[in-house]
């Protein structure tokens, strides 16, 4: 059996040459808490230990203040643009509104124009009416101041 650690050969030789031996119990428990011991040590030395680290040296903010300004800086330029993009759309409503709002008043503006122009014609019809009603009232006194003066004359030419 090779192996790439000349360590791991030198136990396995050792361990040939014990149990070709007797072994007594007093020895076997030494071989076992030996062999423990050698394999934790072999296990330490292949693993690289180091405690955690919780902030390099080099780190001058070891509670994240600098990323937590620029996550609030962030949120801000976020804010800010959602209410650019809202005033910008809220301007646009507005300008679309007043522009149809206009556009509707001039609609409204030309058809008062025009029934002002209908109630005027309307006004001056009703003059005119008024005054052929005059006209009648006239014309049906003239017609009883005709019919007296022609009994008058019936009467006189028939004295």
């Amino acid at each position: 059996m090779t192996s790439s650690f000349p360590a791991d050969d030198t136990k396995n030789i050792a361990s040939n040459a014990r149990a070709s031996q007797p072994i007594s119990e007093q020895d076997a428990e030494t071989n076992i808490v030996s062999d423990e011991a050698d394999q934790l040590s072999t296990d330490i030395d292949q693993t690289d230990l180091k405690p955690p680290k919780m902030y390099s040296e080099d780190d001058d903010d070891p509670l994240g203040v600098k990323q937590l300004a620029v996550s609030f800086d962030y949120l801000m330029f976020k804010i800010n643009d959602n209410l650019k993009n809202l005033t910008s759309e809220t301007e646009k409503y507005l300008i679309d509104q007043k522009t149809s709002l206009t556009k509707e008043l001039e609609s409204v503006d030309a058809m008062t124009d025009s029934l002002k122009h209908v109630m005027d014609k309307c006004a001056n019809l009703n003059s005119e009416f008024m005054k052929i009603k005059q006209i009648s009232f006239i014309a049906a006194d003239f017609k009883e101041r005709i019919r007296y003066i022609e009994s008058k004359l019936y009467d006189y030419h028939n004295k």
